[in-house]
């Protein structure tokens, strides 16, 4: 049932966005993309039953369509209601979901007052670098990343930013010393260890007479085993594609060698896995997804499944903590309404009643306890 499709724009601040979905046959998918003046920010796909009739084809592509459209009214609202509080954090990950969106000057705004809010915090920097640099604008990336390295000396992200951005400029034995400090702070950091190993096949195709390097040989084996390294760290990696840029290497092909460390590299997880998180984060503090049940079970779900994939992640194990309370949160309301509703079909119901007051008096503390712990 080729043909079916649907289009509309959404604005959002001083653009319009086109939202276009479309179904595809041969796939058997419903693909939803965005576009800011012709330029692609993002596309979502979904497997539809090869079954459906006619009608609910078009229901399910009505649906979806309206799903992603609703996002970004729902986003330009949240970012009303955060420029009315003073929280840095809120204004972070806001950014953080514009970034992944390719909204660059709404993220970099976002960054911007998170860094004036809160300049102690490394991370905020380290974030407006990722958004200047999207912009191409190397310079003020560079810049920006090291003023949160002076705030986080120990952060090996920033390291591996920073050597990005010298990579980026041409800068390699800089950027070499980079990502070898990332290294140093997070020896088992496999993305630091690609870009060394990137930015050493660079040096020796471009500059193989720098003298802030060692002689190109040596830089090449230092590259592989880099590579190695790596591919030993992050079980994503595919050591076929690994032995492909040995291969590379022995036929002296060191700028093929480089597109293939790329291709390496584009097999790591994308830190835009993480976007569901900071989405329901902000949904639930300023779009009310918080009372939202299958929503909250979604989220809980969505971590779970990503701890089972990476057990040693802090911040998961942190943020399923937290979605519990709000679980409990929501239970514990729950529960109150249930004993209220009890007292009214029985008034002379002690136990319940007692069970009331009770609830009524911890269900204060359980809230500011939950809002502290959201700050």
């Amino acid at each position: 049932m080729e043909g079916l499709g649907l289009h509309n724009e959404v604005e959002f601040g001083d653009r319009k966005l086109l939202v276009e979905s479309v179904y595809n046959g041969e796939t058997e998918r419903i693909v939803c993309s965005v576009f800011d003046d012709g330029r692609l920010l993002e596309k979502r796909e979904w497997r539809v039953p090869p079954d459906l009739s006619a009608a609910e084809l078009r229901s399910r592509l009505e649906e979806y369509h309206r799903r992603v459209s609703a996002d970004y009214e729902i986003l330009q609202y949240i970012q009303k209601k955060i420029r009315t509080v003073n929280h840095p954090a809120s204004n972070n990950r806001l950014g953080l979901v514009f970034l992944a969106r390719g909204l660059y000057r709404e993220a970099l705004r976002e960054f911007t007052v998170a860094i004036k809010g809160d300049p102690a915090q490394p991370e905020y920097y380290g974030n407006a670098a990722r958004t200047l640099l999207a912009l191409g604008k190397p310079g003020e990336a560079l810049t920006s990343v090291e003023e949160g390295l002076l705030r986080g000396p120990e952060f090996a992200d920033l390291h591996n930013l920073k050597g990005l951005i010298l990579h980026q400029l041409g800068r390699y034995a800089e950027a070499t010393k980079a990502f070898q400090a990332s290294i140093q702070r997070n020896p088992k950091y496999a993305e630091a260890h690609l870009n060394l190993a990137a930015s050493l096949l660079a040096s020796a195709r471009a500059n193989p007479d720098d003298p802030e390097l060692p002689p190109v040989l040596t830089r090449i084996r230092k590259a592989l085993a880099s590579v190695r390294q790596a591919v030993e760290l992050a079980p994503s990696l595919k050591p076929e594609h690994a032995e492909e840029v040995f291969e590379a290497v022995k036929l002296q092909d060191l700028e093929k060698a480089e597109r293939l460390v790329e291709r390496l590299r584009s097999e790591l997880p994308s830190p835009e896995r993480f976007l569901y998180d900071h989405e329901f984060y902000l949904q639930f503090m300023y779009g009310g997804k918080g009372a939202d049940e299958e929503a909250l079970a979604s989220y809980i779900q969505w971590l779970q499944d990503e701890l089972r994939r990476h057990p040693g992640y802090a911040d998961l194990r942190n943020n399923l903590g937290v979605a519990y309370l709000i679980q409990a949160r929501n239970l514990f309301v729950k529960a109150i309404d249930e004993f209220r509703e009890a007292v009214r079909i029985n008034p002379n119901f002690e136990r319940a009643a007692r069970n009331l007051r009770l609830a009524q008096n911890d269900s204060k503390g359980f809230l500011i306890l939950l809002r502290a712990i959201l700050k």
